[in-house]
């Protein structure tokens, strides 16, 4: 037998099993209980070389297995929160094994043949592409189909609906990141009127004196999209491990393609350009001889 990462978590010993059960039975409101039983729901055992035994009840009376070996478990699933595997608890066994376990909890008299009948059956694609074609090949079986897109394509459009939010409030916040940057760039040029004027008496010319503003401001467009990158990538993990741990879906995930990234990196210098240009006119213009004798 081969347990999942789920299937490996839970397990108590007789004496503690029973004490909860009949604890929990006699109080069945009592939270304490409670916790204590989650705290034992969610350790991890470690499984393996293990013997094991199936149980069904009949006629109010426990009906044991053979004890089968464990020889293998598994990891968490590639994208999926721990928090949510451990209540996926599957156990994996050989047809041969299935059978043999079949015969050992119900017992059946006579020699009839026996024939595999299966009420569910879980089919994995290679390419999310090939589900509807596959789902139409199964349904001209005359068998029941069904799939998990619904759920994937709901979650698309709640997704969809938060990039158009996310975009408006992107917007919203590089409006204020401009008239930050002017603000911030008037003051400067405000603060350093007196450098500006000694620089135009030592010969530098509104070009120049433009040019150095502008250059300071596209600095700071530079810096504030390195820092919106580092924040947005700490964001989309949050809501990727969201996603994952709500509804266990680890292929829709938010991703951000490295092509995107010179193209985040432009934009912010160019809001820092445009958002530098009036100061650095401010600062151009400014009286060498006034901005000397003020000061």
């Amino acid at each position: 037998m081969v347990l999942n990462y789920g299937a490996t978590t839970g397990w108590k010993d007789a004496e503690t099993s029973e004490r909860l059960n009949n604890m929990i039975n006699t109080d069945p409101n009592n939270p304490k209980l409670w916790e204590e039983f989650q705290k034992y729901e969610s350790i991890v055992s470690e499984m393996v070389g293990k013997n094991i035994q199936m149980e069904r009840m009949e006629n109010d009376k426990k009906v044991l297995s053979p004890q089968l070996y464990v020889g293998g478990s598994l990891d968490v699933p590639k994208g999926q929160d721990a928090q949510f595997a451990f209540y996926d608890r599957k156990a994996y066994v050989s047809f041969e094994t299935a059978e043999w376990l079949k015969d050992s909890l119900s017992p059946q008299e006579g020699a009839a043949p026996k024939q595999r009948v299966y009420d569910t059956l879980t089919v994995k694609v290679d390419d999310i592409q090939n589900i509807k074609p596959l789902e139409e090949l199964i349904m001209k079986l005359s068998l029941n189909a069904s799939d998990n897109l619904a759920m994937r394509d709901e979650i698309a459009s709640q997704l969809n609906t938060f990039k158009a939010i996310a975009l408006g409030v992107g917007i919203f916040i590089l409006l204020l990141a401009s008239i930050s940057i002017i603000v911030a760039m008037t003051m400067s040029t405000h603060q350093r009127r007196r450098q500006i004027g000694i620089m135009k008496v030592l010969g530098a010319n509104m070009p120049q004196i433009g040019t150095m503003f502008i250059a300071e401001a596209s600095l700071l467009g530079f810096l504030g999209g390195l820092l919106g990158i580092a924040f947005a990538f700490l964001i989309i993990n949050g809501l990727n491990s969201f996603i994952t741990a709500s509804a266990g879906m680890s292929g829709l995930q938010i991703e951000v393609t490295p092509n995107t990234l010179p193209i985040g990196i432009a934009f912010a210098v160019m809001t820092g350009i445009f958002s530098g240009i009036y100061p650095a006119i401010s600062a151009a213009r400014t009286n060498a001889l006034l901005a000397i004798k003020r000061d």
